[in-house]
């Protein structure tokens, strides 16, 4: 092994997860060489600046009850976050994805939801989730607030396209928005809700569009997610299968080397080299480079070294709840049938904790026996049944074209 671990390796979170999902190649030279390109996208930056705009939006509202009283602090917090990585003089070339349009966006979206009434229960909560008795991902909640419907997480998106059909479909199935379900879930039983006051995640999209004819012009809109307890618990399998995957990975590229011609090891997914009609930005390592490995001296142009943790914004170690066994520490919280609140709760110790779907012991109990022979099998028969083994042997091709022949590498 030519890597040395890096503390956030281990460190699990659903962009991460994401990530490995689109391509494991990409994930290696993200997340396992730390190579970050010099400049995000105006996306990412854009997308990021406006969440954090908006959360003051809410804190406003939540405490004076209007969000207009937070408007000039939310521009603040935008530009803080945007000057970051783009000067003045280059905001006219990224429109309607600047602070004009970021100040036209928080206006329309004050005008057209002001009249919104809710509690503010907290925002920024950070913590760990588990998805089995193994593995916990990290998880960060933007806002949490108390409706008359119920308890909702709060999240935005931004595009450059109106909400459509299509938009929904894509949010409804990715692991971001389960983990903040699963994650909002467990909090608001922790903190004394029963289960069915939990209403999923609300999402504000933001269309920013600019054309001659209209000039620049934002459409805020609005859509829900609500996973059912059945949708939480596979999704936690299917992380759970995620993470062996990315461990199965490392272990090969444990037995990988830079003399070799290819690395085996988190392989290249080349139908997400031009998703979205874009190229990758580490497309040009992933054509020429075959062995990574060979390469691992410094980061290429255009790119520095920056580790991922999720535990850290800003450079500041952020305080956790952790959650165990889909409880808070100290809690007797079920999920499904009735949950105690504050004053009726009872110590761990003299009373246990009443079995439920999303239990991770039940959930282990039931399906460990099934899921070892499949994996059993797995390494029998490699990578059919989605459990793939480290090959025993690896083979290169010589000889040309018309004739090709194996040779094997001892």
């Amino acid at each position: 092994m030519l890597l040395t671990p890096h503390p956030t390796w281990s460190v699990t979170d659903s962009s991460k997860l994401e990530e490995f999902e689109t391509c494991p190649r990409k994930y290696f030279f993200r997340y396992r060489y730390g190579w970050t390109p010099d400049r995000p996208s105006l996306d990412l930056v854009h997308g990021e600046a406006w969440h954090e705009g908006k959360r003051q939006l809410y804190l406003a509202k939540g405490k004076t009850g209007s969000y207009n009283d937070g408007f000039e602090a939310a521009i603040a917090e935008y530009l803080k976050c945007y000057a970051k990585y783009y000067g003045e003089e280059e905001w006219s070339w990224n429109s309607p994805k600047n602070p004009d349009g970021a100040r036209l966006g928080f206006s329309t979206f004050i005008e057209e939801n002001d009249e919104d009434v809710f509690k503010l229960i907290g925002a920024e909560i950070h913590g760990t989730v588990p998805v089995s008795e193994k593995y916990v991902l990290v998880a960060k909640l933007d806002t949490l607030i108390e409706t008359n419907e119920g308890i909702m997480v709060i999240d935005h998106k931004t595009s450059k396209n109106s909400l459509s059909e299509i938009f929904i479909d894509e949010y409804q199935m990715k692991l971001q928005f389960n983990t903040y379900s699963l994650m909002g879930l467990v909090y608001c039983l922790s903190m004394g809700y029963k289960p069915g006051d939990f209403q999923g995640v609300l999402i504000n999209h933001a269309a920013f569009k600019e054309s001659k004819k209209l000039g620049k012009t934002v459409e805020c809109t609005r859509f829900s997610i609500k996973k059912t307890v059945d949708q939480l618990e596979q999704y936690m399998q299917e992380a759970e299968q995620l993470i062996e995957l990315i461990e199965w990975n490392d272990a090969t590229l444990r037995k990988d080397r830079d003399d070799e011609l290819v690395m085996l090891a988190f392989p290249r997914r080349t139908q997400s080299c031009t998703k979205y009609f874009r190229r990758c930005e580490y497309y040009d390592m992933c054509r020429y480079f075959t062995n990574p490995l060979r390469f691992l001296d410094k980061p290429q142009a255009g790119f520095h070294v920056e580790w991922w943790d999720p535990r850290k914004v800003e450079g500041r170690q952020r305080e956790f709840l952790k959650f165990k066994g889909l409880k808070k520490e100290g809690t007797n919280a079920s999920v499904r049938g009735d949950q105690p609140r504050q004053e009726d709760r009872v110590d761990e110790d003299s009373k246990e904790v009443v079995e439920s779907t999303l239990a991770v012991s039940r959930l282990r109990v039931r399906s460990r026996s099934g899921y070892q022979d499949i994996r059993q099998l797995g390494r029998r028969h490699g990578r059919r049944l989605g459990c793939p083994r480290a090959p025993r042997r690896r083979r290169i091709f010589t000889g040309g074209v018309s004739g090709l022949r194996h040779g094997r590498r001892k």
